[in-house]
């Protein structure tokens, strides 16, 4: 009884150890997507900044325009580190590097028998991101129906997998 007494404990300090060692990780991450931390002190770049601190604190889904290397995706953490969803999960999903019939698998996911080849039950990147930040890369990439299907999660927060009859839920703010 004793030894398993001391493994329980053992066990308890380690999960303290691995919780406290994670908080700090996620203090460091939400320090290095900050505003604060973005270099530049342009005009142009202190008013998009001003921009994104206002959208922050709200639940707005946010397109963020601009030429690849322009930093949207530093834009969306820094949005995503100062919200109400900071400490809930940013998916990132570069739309581009997808082949077009995978991307809408790994979006929405799958209920298992969906398809050939569905052998299990898929959970999608928006139902990862579900309560955090989902941030659509190269979203002019996307198929038109996708695109479309998007449109309807924006709209009524939720989408149904294919293969299943239930829909889920989400309310995630897409940052595209």
């Amino acid at each position: 009884f004793e030894q398993q007494l001391v493994v329980v404990v053992d066990r308890a300090a380690e999960k303290a150890r691995l919780r406290q060692r994670v908080t700090e990780l996620e203090r460091r991450v939400g320090q290095q997507y900050r505003f604060e931390s973005m270099i530049g002190d342009s005009p142009e770049l202190q008013r998009v900044q001003q921009l994104a601190r206002q959208v922050a604190p709200t639940d707005s889904t946010v397109l963020l325009e601009g030429p690849t290397g322009s930093g949207k995706e530093l834009f969306a953490q820094a949005i995503h580190q100062a919200s109400g969803r900071q400490g809930k999960a940013f998916v990132a999903v570069n739309c581009s590097a997808f082949p077009k019939d995978l991307l809408e698998s790994e979006l929405f996911g799958y209920k298992k028998g969906a398809f050939t080849g569905a052998l299990s039950d898929k959970k999608g990147l928006l139902a990862e991101a579900n309560g955090g930040t989902l941030f659509l890369d190269e979203i002019g990439e996307l198929e038109l129906t996708v695109q479309a299907k998007l449109l309807r999660v924006l709209e009524s927060q939720s989408f149904t997998k294919p293969g299943d009859t239930t829909p889920t839920s989400v309310s995630t703010p897409p940052v595209a």
